[in-house]
């Protein structure tokens, strides 16, 4: 067993304790022809005592190591100081009447969102704290999602702790905040749907796995299940979803969900595969459903490119259906379609984009509202009913991302829409565009408090030549009198998968990267949506390179403009990011400073062994067949570490608890870099025991982690 030491020339530790290498155990595999050597398989043993103890104690010594740098101490205050002025913050909302509201908020100087109640002109009201109900024996304990019956009298939340996203749902009566029903165990997915008359609701579970089950079955066979308040569970009936026979076609794979259309009397069901936007949607009588006699009617199938990336994809409104797709419309149209007549090939288009891509389509009462991706900020247009031809453009406090999905949002019976509103340069905002204007406002609900680095920045969107000559979008911002000195630290972002787009944000964290100097940039490369289907198609699968050559290429032009040298620039990119950031610093090391890679996917080859991966097939491929095999061996970033080449600096981190990518995956590449290398490899390790994927995590959690991580990034490319 070799001597491990860690990074003395980067980070003082000490006289820190030396940590043993762990053991090469190769296992080589055949995959069609092309012998693939695996050192650290036995790492995916979830079990195995020897790995478990390795991860600890590396991550003591990276934590220890990292909180020597002499810059943490000033970064995590300027973190805490702005997470202070910002206050309050809201997140997700939902409006059962005119100017009532509930919503989840983390207080200033509470740890984790609670649920509060707004009256029209009142304040908020604490409803419920979810460590009232669920013991997290020192993990936090948060609220996953939530729905509030129409008579308001019945909230539905599904709790989770440390991090996890496998939650129980309870019900929980809104006169008194107890809890009136439940735990109903498997409550991923949700939120619950609650029935027009409130006398129960539809929710979608996971199969109920025995102790003996293969655990890659997790995600698959689920069902949407009929619960009458009032009613034992054993009671309640699968009314949609896989083995019902329900003639829609569900297949195992398939994530289900029911929606009733407010008060149409409707339903409208969804297959979908949680990793594209090509769901499978049908409609039929909300009665027959529950009768058990529903004659299901197709909307649209897979190949009617029918999803949405924040907001609806299929709305109603009197005896039309109103749907977004993008077939034979890489950018996307909104569609009409006649409740008579439900043949895709007869229905409207009403509306297309005139740039990037449509991303979701909300109903309200005078008219429908569109969002799109214009680049990295997003728009959003207002279509009146009978005036569908001329869209009216909504005037937001400026560029960035207009949120319609659990924010306050839009409703059938109500006028107006409520959105939320986020830039670069200062926190989120909670805007309310009246029905009758065109100026989005702000809503009297808690807003966060702007910090004062937030009037000394600037933001530029700008684009910069691929490898092939593609122009990438690219955002910027820093300081307004940062030197062009080609001398600064930058933070560089990058995802590139699903179709999903990095939009503008700020967190508190980000007021330390300006206020010490750095800038800040994302690059919306190949495999995101940010220009449409054909941007997200040519960086996935076969085409996956061009995602991670794009953050090479930005890279190069970040110097090649003059703000800085390869040395100080990090790279940072998380969960499917992983593949972006890991293939950027195996295949061209010489081109970034250092990698900050979080919950990663860093062996694509092996995805598939894990719960999560057998949905995420039609994403990434699959190695049985010859095709796909060969893009996930290029994607594996883990596959491409070669013995004796000097790699930059990385700090992987990861929840103990994800269920999405699994803890393995940084293990493997983290021994793999350190293997590589020798003992001296420049190789950090977090493993939070109490967190998952990234959602669920307390305020200490947050800002502890993202001090590290800048404390890191700073002491690297200074």
């Amino acid at each position: 067993m070799k001597a491990l030491r860690i990074l003395p020339f980067l980070l003082p530790i000490g006289s820190l304790p030396a940590l043993p290498l762990p053991e090469a155990r190769v296992v080589t595999t055949d995959y069609h022809g092309v012998k693939v050597d695996d050192p650290y398989r036995y790492f995916e043993e979830k079990d195995n005592p020897e790995v478990a103890a390795w991860a600890r104690a590396l991550t003591e010594k990276s934590l220890a190591a990292l909180s020597q740098v002499p810059e943490r101490t000033k970064i995590m205050k300027i973190i805490e100081e702005a997470d202070a002025v910002q206050g309050d913050r809201v997140g997700w909302t939902a409006q059962p009447r005119p100017g009532e509201y509930f919503f989840l908020m983390r207080r200033q100087g509470e740890q984790v969102e609670q649920l509060f109640h707004q009256k029209p002109g009142g304040k908020p009201e604490l409803v419920l704290d979810p460590r009232k109900i669920v013991d997290g024996k020192g993990s936090p304990v948060t609220i996953k999602h939530y729905s509030i019956s129409p008579d308001v009298k019945h909230l539905a939340v599904a709790i989770t702790s440390g991090g996890g996203e496998d939650a129980d749902l309870y019900v929980v009566s809104l006169a008194d905040g107890k809890v009136a029903e439940g735990p109903f165990s498997r409550a991923r997915w949700g939120p619950a749907e609650w029935l027009p008359d409130s006398s129960g609701f539809l929710h979608t579970r996971l199969q109920d796995l025995g102790p003996d089950a293969d655990p890659l079955q997790k995600f698959q066979k689920s069902r949407v299940y009929h619960h009458r308040l009032g009613t034992p569970e054993k009671d309640d009936r699968a009314v949609f979803g896989f083995g019902t026979e329900d003639g829609t076609g569900v297949k195992p794979a398939d994530i289900v969900s029911l929606s009733p259309m407010g008060d149409s009397g409707w339903v409208l069901s969804s297959n979908g595969t949680g990793v594209s936007s090509d769901d499978i949607h049908h409609i039929a009588r909300l009665d027959e459903v529950l009768a058990g006699t529903a004659k299901w009617r197709k909307i649209c199938d897979r190949s009617h490119l029918v999803g949405s990336m924040g907001g609806g994809a299929v709305e109603l409104h009197g005896d039309h259906l109103y749907i977004l797709s993008r077939k034979d419309a890489p950018n996307g149209r909104v569609l009409r379609m006649s409740l008579d007549d439900l043949d895709f090939a007869k229905a409207e288009t009403i509306y297309t984009a005139p740039r990037g891509s449509i991303q979701g389509i909300k109903v309200a009462q005078e008219g429908l509202y569109v969002r799109y991706l214009d680049g990295g900020p997003s728009r959003l247009v207002r279509l009146r009913w009978g005036e569908l031809d001329k869209p009216e453009t909504i005037t937001m406090p400026g560029d960035g991302r207009i949120s319609l999905h659990g924010n306050i949002g839009a409703y059938p019976d109500l006028a107006g829409i409520g959105v939320s509103f986020s830039s670069w340069t200062g926190p989120t905002r909670l805007m309310r565009v009246p029905a009758d204007g065109t100026v989005a406002e702000p809503l009297d609900l808690p807003q966060q408090v702007e910090p004062p680095i937030s009037k000394e920045l600037v933001s530029r969107e700008t684009t910069m030549p691929g490898h092939d000559g593609v122009a990438i979008p690219v955002s910027i911002i820093h300081r307004k009198d940062l030197p062009k000195d080609g001398k600064r630290p930058v933070l560089l972002g990058a995802y590139g998968a699903y179709g999903i787009s990095i939009e503008p944000g700020f967190r508190p964290s980000d007021a330390a990267i300006y206020d010490m100097g750095g800038i800040r940039v994302v690059a919306h490369v190949r495999g995101g949506g940010e220009l449409g289907d054909e941007w997200r198609l040519a960086g996935f699968q076969k085409t996956k390179p061009n995602t991670w050559k794009d953050v090479i290429s930005v890279a190069e032009g970040l110097v090649r403009e003059g703000y800085t040298t390869p040395a100080r620039i990090c790279i940072q990119g998380g969960s499917a990011g992983g593949i972006t950031v890991g293939r950027v610093m195996t295949e061209k090391p010489e081109a970034v400073g250092a990698v900050l890679c979080g919950v990663g996917c860093m062996d694509a080859i092996r995805m598939e062994n894990s719960p999560n991966g057998i949905p995420n097939l039609a994403e990434f491929g699959s190695v049985k067949t010859k095709e796909g095999f060969e893009s996930l061996l290029e994607m594996s970033a883990y596959a491409h570490v070669k013995p004796g080449v000097k790699y930059p600096p990385i700090l992987l981190y990861h929840g103990a608890n994800d269920t999405r990518v699994e803890l393995w995956q940084s293990l493997k590449m983290t021994a793999r870099l350190i293997s590589a290398q020798g003992p001296d490899a420049p190789v950090l390790l977090r493993v939070d025991y109490h967190l998952g994927h990234g959602s669920g995590s307390s305020r200490k959690q947050e800002n502890e982690q993202q001090a590290d991580l800048l404390a890191f990034f700073f002491s690297r490319c200074r």
